[in-house]
This record gives C-alpha cells, structure tokens and sequence, in this order.
C-alpha cells in the first residue's frame, strides 16, 4: 500500500506485541499457560479461589480446566463457561483432540439447543445462561467441583450475576459439613482485574503471552462511513499483500456485515479483479454450521475475509489472520432508566476493546491493524466498558435471582451493584406484571412468575406467552416470541430493495408487524423449510432455522409447564393479538388527535418505524416491542391492539397512565 490507503490510514503508526494460540492440534506443543502448570495447580489446592490472567493466545481456555482436572483437587466435574457458544462449542472440541477422546465423553460442551455430554463427562464447556439456569434448580451447583468463569473481563450481565451465584454456591458448601468444597477460577484477558481480586479477595496469577510483533496505523481524519472505509481497505489489501495473510473485519452487526459482503463481491466483479477472495460473515445469530466455516482449512490460492460483530474479540483463534480492519464502533444495549427504554446503538468501542481486536492479527505471526478512526479519536475511548449490567433494564436479572431462591435482591453480591432505584423499578415492573408479590421474609414469586421464569424470555413477553394458553392460541404466540427472539428473518439486499418489499408484500397485514412474521413462518413451514423457498422471499434460512430452534424450546416448556398447547382456530387474529397485549401492556402506544403516537410506559412522543408493515396507516392503539431511537424515537414490531384487552390485565395501571398523557 501507498503512505495512505483510500480510507485514509497513514501508513505509519504504532507497533505493539499480541499473544500467538498455537494452531497445532499436539498437546505437547508448549503454551504460555504450560510454563505456570504448578504455580496454578499449587495454588487451587491451597486456596478455593484463584484469578488468572493471560493474554489471548495464553492457552488459559483450553489448558487450566485440563490442569485442574488432572491434578485431581476435588470431585466432580469442571465447568468453564463461556460468554458464547460458538466459544464454549469450539474449545471443547479443541480439548477434546488434544486428550484424544470423542467429544461429549470426557470433554462436552452444553449450550442453548444443543447439549453434548454424557455421564462419563469430567470437562464440560458451557454458555454462562446455561450454568445460570442450572442454577434456579441446584443453587449450590452441586454438579461441579470446580467452576471456571472464563472472559470475565467481558463483564456481560450473566456473567456478572454468575460472580455472585458462584461465590454463594461456594460459601454454602464451605458451610455445610460433609459438602465438598467448590473451586472457583476466573479468568481475563485484560489487566484490570483489581476489581475481581478486590471481589473474591484472592490472589492473581498473571501468564505472560507469546508475542509477535504488530503494526497498528490509525486513520489521518475522523472517519464517518466506516462501512465504506472497511470494504476499501479490504479492496486495497486484497491487491497487495500476499495470498495467504488473510483479514479480519470488525463492524456492528449484521445488516452491515452482509451489505459488506454484498458490496466487496460485486465490486471483485465489477473491477474485473482476478486475485480469488472467499467473504464469510461471522456474527451470534448464524447457525452453528456457518460459524464452523470460518476455522475450518483453507487453499492457498483463495484470500479469506471474515466479516465479524465482537464476537470475534476473544476466545476465538482464527487461522492465517493477518490484517485486522478495526471501525472501532460496536453495537450495544443501553438503558435509559429515567425514561425506561432500552436502546440498541451504535457506539464509540472502549480502549480495552479496540486493543483485544488487534490481538487478533498478532497470534501465528507479525500482523497488521488498520484502525477506522484517528489517534485523536482513539484518545477520546473510554478506557473499558461499562459493564452490561449498569446500562440494562432488570427485570429479566430479578426474576432469575427470585427463581434461584435469593428473595432480597438488594442484598446479592453484585460486584457492581446496579442503583437502587433499578432494582426497584424492575420489581415494580415483575409486580404490575402479578409476576411477584410481598411475603412474609421478602419479595417472592407468584404462582404464574414461576412459570415465567421457566422462559428463557424478557418477562412481558413470557406473560404473553402464559396469556395464550388460556385464549387457545399458544402456537401462534410462541412461533411469534421465537421470531422475536432471534435476528430478523426478513433480509433486504442493497441491490435489490423493491424485488424484497415485493417478495414480502405477500405476508402483511393491516394486523401488523406480529402477525406479518407469523404469516411469513407459516409459509416457510408449508414450504417444508425449503432453502430456496426461503431466498426467493427474501427470508433468512439461518435465522428460519434458529427460529424453529426456539419454537421448539418453548413448546418443550409449556408441555413441562402442561400448558396448554392449541391452535387458534378462529378466522381472525384477534386473541393472538391480545395475548401480546396483556402480556406486554406496558409496551402500548396512542395515537393523539395531532397525529402523533404517546407510549404509556413513560409519555414518550414516538413514530412508527418506516420499516413496520403500519407504516402510514393511523390505528387508534398499538403495541410495540422496541423502541430505536435515531433523530426520533421510533417503535418497532407494531401491531394493531383493543384498549379493553389491556383493561382486562391492569386497568389502574392503564387509566392512571391514560390521565397523566
């Protein structure tokens, strides 16, 4: 490349070391972690708790469960949880070649949909929900002798409610005479665990990565289209560098990663560009199957080019990368708590984050990072995230801390204890909801909050679901909280905009939004499923697919629950649509006579999103399922509603909402 690249990278900029993951599957082949084999051991079996950390690339993830299994400390298996599944699936299969055994014998893996373990199983790799909701059932994880909280450094809200499960779990055992002890490990990738050791008050063990040297180049101006940036760098890169250093490209989420994907094969054509690229997207909602794609081997003569959100910023070891194309931008949930919505924006990366990225380029060999933002802007990034917990709603958070037996929330030991004041506004919620009550030593779960949390759903949404049994039409409500549930099946090419909206027509509705996605399922089943039927509507077969996932846990639940499971057979959608209602009341719009839409839950002026089939039309009541905020506030997944369905669930709450408007 030229001093500046079409994206305005300098050419010159900072160098930096980033730890290397062996790629040989041989076990004997020496890791960082190796080298501190018996400081570690030593130390667990002195002490129940110890803190690890070691840079990505350390050996941490596939070598400390081993260690500690093998030394024999305890009975009982080792868990390590994951913040995702494509991590936990990956590693236990990793661990699995290393000790030669089949996978889901001595080493499994359990995550949503998908449980590889037997009883002779002594390492199992785990989604941290996964371990949370064994949890609810056995809050003295009475299953494990030794559990290891993995990326702790993520600080994602399950992981953060794990640091206090696991620390009761532990001190419970500790107490109860004849009760094996519980080891507790964490591990992070980043120095900032004063926190963590504060928190457990125990000793940290730092491992020390291998290193490759890593170049990073930051861009000479502030960056705006960042899109744009990433598909011109990659173009550039493709044509200059050699065909084996393959690239890694960090964006925000999916709509943009296959509209990159798109763009950089056209362009390939376009440009007549002879050099052979391979574009595999890589995000949380792609199935199994597609996110295998991205490690499996590769030809010489093909360059490969992952697409990727941040799931590709730790645990993951991606083979033959060498260039990193950072926006520096991640898509993230914040909360608002003095109007009560939940946002899903767009934002500025934190240090922390921008610097795991490009550890990403340094782990077989010397590396590149192209960074979408100048120096100046880099400066200005928080030092580390603010953890999940801080800037989300808390319902979902109490509902499970009330299943798994803890009836004063306020006294939980969160490592960050969120405000008072959400505490108390999500129990507000759960009771408005008669999904809780006062008792005699403290809030507790009503008969029908139990049978919430047996969701793994937002708690107005497992409300509708509840609702639905009783109005006979439970298969439509839980094939539409699976669509809710999972990235959206609709997909709209840049390239082909009016042949989706036509394709897509056929589904809609003056019912809206809800009973459009349940139209559009039922002739993906009529369908058979076919893939192509799929891509000739403009639907997702992936996310099809996850969504028949879902739908299949939920019907599993509600037979568990003997709910009961029916079929609508009237002619309208009517009691589908006031299950949502009373379900999801809060989420309830007006239209005003100056034409605009007021939310009851907090008086908020909204409009209807452009992409909602309602879009123009002007019904009198509606229900929402997110709020989005851009220059306006928007609400998304509209569907048409009566007022008196939400009389019949909480008509105070409703009328004191309606006089305050």
């Amino acid at each position: 490349m030229n001093s500046k690249n079409s994206s305005g990278i300098a050419q010159n900029g900072n160098s930096m070391n980033s730890s290397r993951n062996s790629q040989n599957s041989n076990s004997s082949s020496v890791l960082p972690i190796d080298l501190v084999r018996q400081e570690l051991v030593e130390h667990a079996r002195k002490n129940d708790t110890l803190i690890v950390m070691g840079e990505t690339g350390s050996g941490k993830s596939t070598k400390l469960p081993q260690f500690l299994q093998d030394a024999r400390l305890f009975d009982g298996m080792v868990a390590c949880t994951q913040p995702r599944r494509l991590a936990a699936i990956s590693l236990a299969a990793r661990v699995a070649k290393e000790r030669c055994c089949e996978l889901g014998n001595e080493v499994g893996y359990a995550v949503r949909f998908d449980d590889k373990t037997s009883s002779q199983t002594r390492i199992k790799y785990m989604t941290d929900g996964m371990l949370l909701r064994e949890a609810q059932t056995d809050p003295a994880l009475t299953r494990y002798g030794c559990i290891i909280l993995d990326e702790a450094h993520e600080r994602t809200v399950n992981t953060d409610i794990l640091f206090g499960i696991v620390k009761m779990a532990q001190e419970r055992r500790a107490l109860k005479s004849g009760e094996k002890r519980l080891k507790i490990a964490v591990m992070s990738a980043t120095m900032d665990v004063d926190h963590f050791e504060k928190y457990f008050r125990c000793k940290v063990v730092y491992i020390t990565g291998r290193t490759f040297p890593i170049q990073v180049r930051y861009s000479t101006e502030d960056v705006d289209d960042y899109l744009g940036s990433s598909i011109s760098t990659v173009l550039s890169l493709h044509q200059s560098v050699p065909m084996d250093e393959h690239f890694l490209v960090f964006l925000t989420g999916q709509e943009e990663i296959e509209t990159c994907i798109t763009v950089i094969k056209e362009s390939l054509q376009n440009r007549g560009i002879a050099r052979k690229m391979e574009v595999l997207p890589l995000y949380a909602s792609l199935s199994q199957q597609y996110q295998e794609k991205v490690f499996k081997s590769y030809k010489k003569d093909i360059r490969r080019v992952i697409i990727s959100t941040n799931i590709a910023e730790t645990s993951l070891t991606i083979p033959g990368i060498r260039h990193v194309i950072d926006s520096g931008r991640v898509k993230q949930k914040q909360f608002v708590a003095n109007t009560g919505m939940q946002l899903l924006k767009v934002c500025s990366c934190s240090r922390a984050q921008v610097w795991q990225r490009a550890g990403r380029a340094g782990r077989e060999s010397a590396g590149n990072v192209y960074r979408l933002f100048s120096k100046a802007q880099f400066d200005k990034m928080s030092l580390a995230t603010v953890p999940e917990i801080l800037r989300s709603p808390l319902s979902t958070v109490c509902l499970q801390l009330l299943n798994a037996g803890i009836k004063k929330i306020e006294q939980f030991p969160f490592i960050d204890p969120p405000p008072a004041s959400s505490l108390k506004k999500a129990i507000d919620e759960l009771s408005i909801l008669k999904l809780v009550q006062q008792g005699a030593q403290g809030i507790e779960l009503t008969e029908l909050g139990k049978k919430a949390a047996r969701f793994p759903l937002e708690p107005r949404l497992s409300k509708a679901l509840l609702i639905s049994a009783a109005l006979k039409c439970s298969e439509e409500v839980i094939t539409i909280a699976a669509m809710l549930s999972t990235e959206n099946v609709f997909i709209s090419p840049a390239n082909k905009k009016e042949e989706a909206r036509a394709a897509h027509q056929k589904f809609h509705t003056a019912d809206g939004d809800l009973i459009t996605m349940l139209n559009a399922y039922k002739a993906y089943r009529k369908a058979n499923g076919d893939r192509n039927w799929a891509h000739q509507n403009f639907m997702s077969p992936r996310h099809l697919t996850s969504v028949t996932d879902v739908r299949k846990q939920l019907r599993e639940i509600f037979m568990s629950l003997k709910l009961n499971l029916c079929t609508d057979s009237s002619k309208t959608t009517a009691a589908v649509r006031e299950s949502f209602a009373r379900g999801m009341f809060m989420n309830v719009a007006e239209l005003k006579p100056d034409g605009r839409y007021q939310e009851f839950g907090q008086n908020l002026n909204v409009k209807l999103h452009p992409s909602s089939v309602l879009f123009g039309a002007k019904p009198p009541f509606v229900l929402f399922n997110e709020l989005v905020e851009t220059n306006n506030i928007y609400i998304r997944d509209v569907t048409v509603i009566e007022p008196e369905w939400v009389l019949k669930e909480c008509e105070s709450w409703f009328k004191t909402k309606r006089l305050t408007a």
